[in-house]
């Protein structure tokens, strides 16, 4: 199975979440206090509900046992991948919508990661929250010629700022635990592991073939070593490598194959139709891997 995770683009994305987040600070008064929060509170959520996403797409096994798929959907489509993208958002949903506590555990333990939170503080936040979007329009109508002690109070600027400190802090904790765990999964990582799902012939060993240049970009170690390889491969090795090579240059095809190479889709079996499809979808994902992308 190739999973189209890359540790750097977890890593990148936090980043640049915890700077939208942490931006947010700058602008605070005490006047728009409620909707800087609010702001700040979803970035955080959405940030947390992305990464599950992206997560269980990759490990499509940590989703558990037990899904409906509807007819539906099995009929909208022919690619596998789009039914579990929406199995993964089905799945995520039913957790989302709990508290904020409860969705912080399901992500850490989704993604196997050991971060402590002040599990008090994360329910004051959450239950903020709540009072802003549930209650306080109702309080300023119910309360708007009257005093009572019901009537809604201004969120202060220091208690936001205390609640998107502990946002960026647990993204940070979250960060550095993804560093740590899944660090193998680098770009060359990925390639290498899909380079070897699709060709299992030593004729075509990812090494002898290609190399990274100083840039970290990949590149033909010898196009007169690949010519004589393919002229001893399969006709379905024709066809994947085929479509490798397009991606790198498309006048090379014209050089390494001709159409008698390249077999007829129905004569494909099962294992390699599988492999035809995961290629799509990886390049889908990551389209200039073979074309220009810094993979090292």
């Amino acid at each position: 199975m190739i999973r189209f995770f890359i540790c750097e683009n977890i890593t990148s994305f936090i980043q640049k979440q915890q700077k939208e987040i942490s931006d947010s600070q700058f602008f605070i008064m005490e006047n728009n206090a409620k909707p800087a929060f609010i702001y700040a509170y979803s970035i955080f959520e959405s940030t947390i509900t992305e990464l599950l996403r992206y997560y269980l797409n990759a490990f499509p096994e940590k989703l558990g046992k037990n899904f409906v798929i509807e007819k539906k959907d099995l009929l909208a489509t022919a690619n596998t991948q789009a039914v579990l993208l929406k199995l993964i958002d089905q799945h995520i949903r039913k957790f989302s919508s709990d508290t904020l506590i409860s969705y912080l555990t399901f992500f850490f333990d989704t993604l196997s990661i050991k971060i402590i939170v002040e599990k008090n503080k994360i329910e004051e936040i959450s239950s903020q929250r709540n009072k802003i979007i549930h209650d306080d329009a109702r309080a300023e109508l119910m309360y708007s010629c009257i005093h009572h002690k019901e009537k809604c109070q201004p969120l202060s600027s220091s208690v936001l700022k205390e609640y998107i400190k502990i946002f960026i802090q647990i993204l940070e904790q979250t960060k550095e635990q993804i560093s740590l765990k899944y660090q193998k999964y680098t770009k060359e990582f990925l390639i290498r592991e899909l380079w070897t799902y699709a060709f299992s012939t030593p004729l075509l060993n990812f090494d002898h073939l290609w190399e990274f240049d100083n840039k970290g970009m990949l590149k033909i170690k010898d196009l007169d070593i690949i010519k004589e390889r393919v002229d001893n491969i399969s006709s379905s090795e024709h066809l994947l490598l085929s479509i490798f090579l397009q991606q790198y240059n498309n006048d090379l095809n014209e050089y390494l194959h001709s159409f008698k190479d390249i077999p007829a889709l129905v004569c494909l079996d099962s294992r390699n139709k599988n492999k035809l499809v995961n290629i799509i979808n990886f390049f889908e994902y990551h389209p200039l891997f073979f074309c220009g992308e810094i993979l090292k």
